[in-house]
Order: structure tokens, then C-alpha cells, then sequence
């Protein structure tokens, strides 16, 4: 197995084992609602936790992008150069919204509740609020979701390195689209992370149609099936049959037991 479907394979791997713990770590945050019982530690443990997640990502992702550059007889044109930059800027934004999201996050469950009715705060809450809530996770959920797709138009337009669809790669996309999805669904930021794959998948299918690729010749194009059909299925069914349309930006980044 090459370098790029061990990365993807271990990707799936690490999500799988470290979302669980760490959603059932965030609930619990989210339930308790006095700064009182929180210390150092749990303040480290959770800023470790997402540092964690988010660098094994991140090291992945740059794993799969230099076992692209390594491609024998790779020739970079204008537009794989462009790719790759749209690519690294995405993915440093990414990890930049992990930033945002611990400090809200921190602030936010730290905050008592006597505080939150000071008028002269209303702001510093407001802003705080959206920080945690739409906007890191939109940067962080669709920043990944937009960095492995410039990722597989750079890996499809250097050339096949497949023969066969591999169902590891297959099953391993879809492992990390339903813990990827699910997240969505806890986070209740569900519609705009949809509202990206739905983008991608169609920018993708243009794409396809112009340069007649071959997405099961690509690890990374294989991987994104998997992805994009468990992920967006699942959320679509929540949104279809369970969302509650109500103050959708107020309650992003929030569960519905807040």
C-alpha cells in the first residue's frame, strides 16, 4: 500500500476513534453550565484533544499532497500550481479555524451566567457566540472538506495511479463521512456543511466532464465516494426528517439541548 492510501486509510482510522471521546467530552462540557467546577486541566485537555485531531489531519493531508508532488514525470502548469496554492491556503485556514474554535469554545463555557445578562457585554457575547459556533465550524468542517477535494483534482489531473477500485479506500471514505457527517448533526451547523458537499460534488462532476477523469483510478478520488455518499446522505436524512428550522444561525456550533 502507498504512502497516500496509508494516509487515507489512517485519517478514517484516528477520526473514528478520536471523535467519539471527544463529542461525549464536549457534551459534557455543554451540560455543565457552572465555570465553577472547570480547572486547568480540563482546559488543557480539551485544547490538547483538538490540537491533536486536528495536526494528525493536517499531517495527513501534507503527507498526501507531497506523495502527489512525487509523482514520476509530474509536470506543473499553471493550474496545478494554482490547485496547489488554493489547496495550502485552504488547509492552513482550516487549521486556523481550529484556533478559533478552542479560544471561543474556552470563553464561552467559562463564562458565568450572570455575567451573560450584563447589556455592556452584548457584544463581546455576540461576537463570541459566533465565533464558536457558525464560523469556526463552518472554516474548520468545510475547510477540510474543500482541502481533500483540491486534493483529488491535483492527484486526477497528474495521472492515474490506480487500476482497480480499492474497497479499503472506499470503505474508509465512508467511515469518515458518517463520523464526519454525524459530527454535523451534533454541532447543528449540519445544512452548511451540506450545503458544501453538494458544491463540491457538483463542481467535481463538471470537472469530470471536461477532463474526463476517471475518479476510480485515484485513491483520493475513490476515498471522496465513499465520503461524499455516507456524509451526505446521512445529513441530508437529519435535515429532511429531524432539523428544527428555527434561529439556524443563532444555534450553530450549539446541540438542541442548549
Amino acid at each position: 500500500m502507498a504512502l497516500q492510501e496509508i494516509s487515507l486509510v489512517g485519517l478514517s482510522g484516528v477520526f473514528a476513534i478520536a471523535a467519539p471521546p471527544f463529542l461525549r467530552f464536549r457534551e459534557r462540557m455543554s451540560r455543565n453550565a457552572s465555570p465553577k467546577t472547570y480547572t486547568k486541566k480540563d482546559v488543557m485537555r480539551f485544547t490538547a484533544f483538538n490540537i491533536f485531531i486536528n495536526s494528525l489531519a493536517y499531517f495527513g493531508f501534507m503527507l498526501i499532497f507531497l506523495s502527489i508532488l512525487r509523482k514520476p514525470n509530474v509536470v506543473f502548469s499553471l493550474p496545478l500550481y494554482l490547485v496547489s496554492a488554493f489547496f495550502l491556503l485552504a488547509a492552513g485556514i482550516t487549521f486556523y479555524g481550529s484556533g478559533v474554535y478552542m479560544t471561543s469554545v474556552i470563553i464561552d463555557t467559562l463564562t458565568p451566567k450572570e455575567v451573560r445578562k450584563n447589556p455592556k457585554l452584548r457584544k463581546q457575547l455576540l461576537a463570541t457566540h459566533l465565533f464558536h459556533g457558525p464560523i469556526s465550524h463552518i472554516i474548520i468542517f468545510s475547510g477540510f472538506i474543500i482541502s481533500g477535494v483540491l486534493l483529488t483534482i491535483l492527484d486526477l489531473s497528474t495521472g492515474p495511479t490506480l487500476d482497480s477500485l480499492p474497497k479499503l479506500i472506499l470503505v474508509s471514505g465512508a467511515i469518515l463521512g458518517f463520523f464526519m457527517g454525524y459530527a454535523q448533526i451534533t454541532n447543528g451547523t449540519a445544512p452548511y456543511q451540506t450545503i458544501t458537499g453538494l458544491f463540491c460534488v457538483v463542481a467535481l462532476f463538471i470537472l469530470d466532464k471536461f477532463e474526463n477523469w476517471k475518479f476510480t483510478s485515484s485513491p483520493l478520488g475513490a476515498y471522496l465516494i465513499g465520503f461524499f455518499i455516507t456524509f451526505l446522505l446521512l445529513n441530508i436524512y437529519y435535515i429532511a426528517f429531524q432539523w428544527k428550522w428555527k434561529n439556524l444561525w443563532g444555534r450553530a456550533g450549539y446541540r438542541e439541548y442548549n
